[in-house]
């Protein structure tokens, strides 16, 4: 036997209440007036001993170069024919040239693997940067920390097997 739907006569919503609003809007002026130009609650904040975002934290000095402070690669266990993503995280030395030149190259681990075929060393994957205007590092401060995000395609004829990977 079928039941009738409920009536809806005589059902009576309520508005929502003033507070409501008003709580929503205070939050909101809370989070833009103060959380987001002056706090680092809620925000990571590197120091000397953990760079925020990078999987390791390192202290590499280059000459005449900024300092390496960092890496995360995101593809560890990359095969041939994949893209092979690693970030690199500079501090900022003001007394450094602004245009350098950095790369990323993906090596044999071992003496006795074949060469690579095209470039007639134990270089399978290399990427190459020299910093232009796009990098735009001249208004970071000193000690700052900034991204350098490298992707590079591994052949397809690169042969299984451990790397590693050169920054310079």
């Amino acid at each position: 036997r079928r039941q009738a739907a409920p009536s809806m006569s005589g059902v009576t919503y309520m508005r929502p209440r003033l507070w409501l609003p008003a709580g929503v809007l205070l939050l909101l002026v809370l989070k833009v007036a103060w959380l987001d130009p002056g706090t680092t609650l809620f925000r990571c904040v590197s120091t000397p001993e953990r760079v925020c975002g990078a999987d390791q934290t390192v202290f590499v000095t280059f000459p005449e170069a900024h300092t390496l402070r960092g890496y995360s690669v995101l593809t560890p266990t990359a095969r041939a024919g994949d893209l092979f993503r690693v970030r690199l995280y500079w501090e900022y030395l003001p007394e450094r040239p602004a245009k350098l030149r950095t790369f990323v190259h993906v090596r044999n681990r071992e003496a006795n693997w074949p060469m690579n075929p095209t470039s007639g060393n134990d270089i399978w994957a290399q990427h190459d940067v020299p910093w232009t205007d796009d990098y735009l590092i001249e208004h970071y401060e000193h000690g700052q920390i900034f991204l350098d995000e490298y992707q590079l395609r591994l052949p397809a004829d690169m042969p299984a097997g451990s790397y590693y990977v050169e920054v310079g």
